[in-house]
């Protein structure tokens, strides 16, 4: 349990908040990352070639590349 839930199940096993406010707190959270994912996927290049191909850079991810990753930046420099 996080910090934050804690605190919300504290406050409303003391009686400090209804079910009502616990419930739009949930919600709040839930637009929340509904709006930041839909942002994300919107404005990061997650689809870019050149990204998805450069994954083999990264060491921990090398069992999981390819030579065909290499090969992408090898023919963009021939």
């Amino acid at each position: 349990m996080t910090n934050c839930q804690w605190v919300l199940v504290k406050l409303h096993n003391e009686g400090d908040l209804c079910n009502q406010e616990v419930q739009i707190f949930y919600e709040a959270v839930r637009g929340f990352y509904s709006t930041a994912s839909s942002y994300a996927l919107k404005n990061l290049p997650i689809s870019d070639e050149v990204l998805r191909n450069a994954q083999f850079v990264d060491f921990k991810n090398r069992l999981n590349s390819t030579f065909t990753h290499v090969l992408y930046f090898v023919s963009r420099c021939i």
